[in-house]
């Protein structure tokens, strides 16, 4: 019934704007039609039909702007579209309650004491499929527990982790975060130390804060959290080397990423916790242009962007991926 509704609504949308079949509103129109039903997309009312609509008009402005700011990167329709700002910002929680306390951040993992191995660290078959925090501001709870499930997976000498750790452990249980509401990684690494790590079939996610329903006895510990150094592509590179990385970003520029690498964008404030995974030699850009690159995987789902992944050009400070970069040890 409400799939009948949509098309209706659609309809009767398409004859207001009829008046040419290259008038803005109508290709607008034709645009979020297409939207709605290759994202399944629904509303309750014609009221939010239309807000939605006037929503994804703004959002097309802002896919043209980020066009010309990220000339080797491609922008488009996902499934941010719909979405207003502010349910973008609910996404990219990462200290935002600790902001709002006017309470100082320190990073609280040890310096960097890796050595260069000489070779180039791809870790995306071993992480697997990428995941999606849906409504749930935990992204550093899905960086944690990747990072930790991918060095654990390496000192185990496996090529492919085969069991999933649980972020939403860390959302309900790590009392120096605030769940849904946001964390930094480097404080649930520290309290990693004292605590073990449960498994996702142990303890599933549920995209909201709850209380701490257990403790597990799995024995999954990362020794110790480094910090691989402000502004330091270079140490970025190297700790891939030996595994995934914990990197902090401003997504602002991100949520309508389609493929290609980023160079620039805001590093205004490190909203979103993601993890750095593979390092690519002379990587092919959108239009073609060759440069060394960071894969980084996200927690949107493999269907956003590069199959959850989105990529950066290693001598940059894109979107500040370099700023404040984590890795652990086993």
């Amino acid at each position: 019934m409400r799939a009948l509704i949509i098309t209706a609504l659609a309809a009767v949308a398409i004859g207001l704007f009829m008046v040419s079949s290259e008038h803005p509103d109508s290709v607008a129109l034709n645009d979020f039609s297409r939207f709605v039903q290759d994202f399944g997309a629904s509303y309750d009312s014609d009221d939010e039909y239309m807000f939605r609509l006037e929503v994804f008009k703004r959002n097309m402005a802002t896919i043209e702007e980020l066009s010309a700011r990220h000339p080797l990167a491609t922008f488009g329709v996902n499934k941010f579209a719909d979405r207003t700002q502010e349910e973008k910002d609910a996404l990219v929680n990462r200290g935002n309650t600790r902001r709002s306390q006017n309470k100082q951040y320190t990073n609280v993992c040890k310096s960097f004491d890796l050595k260069d191995t000489g070779k180039d660290g791809n870790w995306l078959s071993l992480m697997g499929e990428a995941r999606d925090q849906g409504s749930c501001g935990g992204c550093w709870a899905f960086s944690v527990s990747g990072v930790v499930e991918g060095q654990y997976a390496i000192s185990r000498g496996l090529s492919k982790v085969d069991r999933r750790l649980s972020p939403q452990f860390l959302i309900d249980c790590d009392p120096k975060n605030s769940g849904c509401g946001g964390g930094f990684e480097s404080d649930a690494f520290d309290w990693l130390e004292t605590h073990d790590m449960c498994f996702d079939d142990d303890y599933s996610y549920t995209a909201k804060t709850g209380s701490c329903k257990k403790q597990c006895t799995t024995g999954i510990r990362p020794k110790s959290c480094h910090q691989v150094g402000y502004h330091n592509s270079k140490n970025a590179a190297i700790a891939i080397q030996h595994g995934p990385i914990d990197v902090a970003i401003d997504a602002d520029d991100l949520f309508h990423y389609q493929g290609g690498i980023l160079t620039g964008g805001s590093n205004y404030g490190l909203n979103h916790a993601i993890m750095g995974v593979a390092v690519t030699r002379n990587d092919k850009a959108a239009n073609g242009d060759s440069l060394d690159s960071v894969t980084i995987r996200n927690s949107w789902g493999p269907s956003w962007g590069e199959s959850g992944n989105f990529r950066v050009a290693l001598e940059s400070n894109a979107l500040g991926w370099n700023e404040d970069a984590n890795y652990v040890t086993f």
